[in-house]
């Protein structure tokens, strides 16, 4: 039996266009949104001022406009050029306020990745805020190269997954993807001693964790996770289904494979 995570099979990133301070969220950690659906938006204290500004001047220069336009050709020529620049501008500055309110990319669940406390905050252009993740069928589960090659784990092996939200039930998982290169610092965080697993591992970004020893990342497909929870992050307990080896015939077989890896060198 090992620990398992709910990951998704598709991650879209949701960053800052422009900077400025959070003004208000349109969906709370973990809703199921739309594409196109508002998230949260942006405001620019300055850039609004400086609209307000353009928009008195445009005001000014218009009536300024109506007084000389049949006295003084030359001055209302110039009045309707200023005019022009100053609607530009405003136009400019407009887009760039309506670009500041920041919608879903894709259908999905919003899982927030900055700070929980966003709202007033000052964030920079480019900063990730949310992520959506789409695809929620995904359970990881992180095991050594022994336990790997001792369950004879392999695209297409069956296991039971029960949920940590819902213990009574088990439903059936299917391996999907084993990544033989997985980096020692891409555990998920759930997944360790600290996070309630059996990995040990030092915290690395809030999310993931350096794990002692380098761990193969074993990828389960399976079925929905119960609803009425966030999704993202819930934990399971996986019981591998495996074929039984002996040890022996584990160290043969090993044996052999380092034998055609050298050979083919």
């Amino acid at each position: 039996v090992a620990p398992g995570v709910l990951e998704p099979r598709v991650r879209d990133s949701v960053r800052a266009p422009a900077s400025g301070f959070v003004a208000e969220l349109s969906a709370e950690d973990g809703a199921v949104v739309d594409r196109g659906a508002a998230i949260c938006s942006l405001r620019d204290p300055e850039l609004s001022a400086l609209r307000l500004q353009l928009l008195g001047e445009l005001r000014a220069t218009e009536v300024s406009l109506d007084t000389v336009e049949l006295r003084d050709a030359a001055r209302a020529a110039s009045h309707r050029a200023r005019i022009a620049a100053l609607r530009s501008r405003v136009q400019d500055i407009e887009s760039r306020l309506i670009a500041m309110s920041i919608a879903a990319p894709a259908a999905g669940t919003v899982v927030r990745t900055g700070p929980l406390d966003l709202v007033g905050r000052y964030v920079h252009r480019g900063e990730e805020l949310f992520q959506i993740h789409a695809g929620l069928d995904m359970v990881r589960i992180v095991l050594t190269d022994f336990e790997v090659s001792r369950a004879r784990l392999e695209v297409g092996s069956t296991a039971e997954v029960r949920w940590a939200a819902d213990p009574s039930h088990t439903v059936r998982g299917v391996v999907r993807e084993i990544r033989r290169s997985a980096s020692r610092r891409d555990v998920p965080l759930a997944l360790t001693v600290a996070g309630g697993g059996d990995l040990y591992a030092n915290p690395a970004d809030g999310r993931t964790a350096t794990a002692k020893q380098p761990y193969l990342h074993v990828f389960l497909q399976t079925d929905r996770p119960p609803l009425g929870t966030h999704g993202t992050g819930m934990t399971a307990r996986v019981r591998l289904r495996g074929r039984v080896e002996m040890l022996g015939a584990w160290l043969r077989r090993r044996i052999g494979s380092f034998f055609d890896a050298w050979r083919m060198t």
